[in-house]
């Protein structure tokens, strides 16, 4: 069967798997859940194990970023607290001490920590790290993400073991990513949210979840990539409350994928040589990145040089 006649196939298959989701409403406000609630109530719901699918980096992961559970950096936007479970699809049991590393653009569509048009390198907003507990759990506070070009709202995260954690709260990238993928919101969320400002002076065009093609490529019969969420009042801007459980194989080794746009160090950001990740497949660059709606490129393809780089009169703290 030829390439191209199997790749159709393929994505035709991940698109009926997305639509699937997309007809599931993830409101769980019903519940009653808060932030005060135990997580071991929130994770109590006997979660399908399914593996998790691999999906595009992108171009906006920035490595050694601040291990912290609060990403906001004042950015305006609809408050937005995540929980996490990481289980391995090997053994069904909780991951304990993984780095769970997560990224996102602000209200507007804009990521920090990068160039190439974005907010800057030494920014930091909407990006943070957790080392998973006992029950293998991280939480982030953040806001919910903006769009771009091209990009439905979605919240990037990569899962990382046995990496060096440094006494300043950032990590040495000489760990093992076992998992590299994203996930995301309802549409009829999404859609109140864009309602609200700062998100709704974004002049970028709204991509829908159906036209995303990345969420199609997270989608199949056993996983869904949709987090369920509560709203925490009957104002959304009073803020939400979002868990998914994720199923990671801990034996998987993903660091050929894990390709950084830029380094944070101690003395800032150092942009990656040659820019980083050159696109995602058949997703978008984003705003000013290197790619568009069904860009080339995969999950893969090298940096323009070595990295991380070595940065300009400093070096890594120790």
């Amino acid at each position: 069967m030829a390439n191209s006649t199997l790749e159709r196939m393929i994505s035709k298959r991940d698109q009926a798997e997305l639509e699937k989701y997309l007809n599931v409403s993830h409101d769980a406000s019903e519940t009653g859940y808060s932030l005060d609630t135990p997580l071991d109530i929130i994770f109590d719901s006997n979660s399908t194990a399914a593996l998790v699918p691999e999906v595009t980096i992108g171009p906006y992961w920035v490595a050694g970023e601040l291990i912290r559970t609060d990403v906001t950096d004042d950015e305006p936007g609809v408050p937005l607290h995540l929980d996490l479970q990481f289980i391995d699809i090997n053994t069904c049991e909780s991951v304990p001490n993984m780095l769970i590393d997560i990224w996102h653009c602000n209200s507007t569509g804009v990521y920090s920590g990068i160039e190439m048009g974005q907010a800057g390198l030494n920014k930091t907003y909407g990006r943070g790290i957790q080392t998973t507990d006992d029950d293998g759990v991280v939480q982030f506070d953040t806001i919910f993400p903006g769009h771009y070009r091209g990009r439905t709202p979605h919240i990037h995260l990569m899962s990382t073991e046995n990496a060096t954690v440094l006494p300043n709260k950032t990590y040495l990238t000489d760990g093992n990513p076992n998992h590299i993928g994203q996930l995301f919101f309802d549409q009829s969320l999404i859609s109140a949210v864009e309602k609200l400002e700062p998100y709704h002076s974004n002049t970028q065009p709204l991509t829908l979840n159906v036209d995303d093609g990345i969420d199609a490529q997270t989608s199949t019969a056993e996983y869904d990539p949709f987090v369920d969420y509560v709203q925490l009042s009957e104002n959304l801007q009073d803020g939400l409350l979002a868990y998914l459980t994720v199923f990671v194989d801990t034996k998987a080794n993903q660091t050929a994928y894990a390709h950084a746009a830029a380094h944070y160090y101690e003395g800032g950001g150092v942009a990656s040589p040659g820019g980083g990740f050159p696109g995602g497949p058949g997703g978008p660059g984003g705003p000013g990145g290197p790619g568009g709606p069904g860009g080339p490129g995969g999950p893969g393809g090298p940096p323009g040089g070595p990295f991380p780089p070595s940065p300009p009169n400093t070096t890594q703290a120790a």
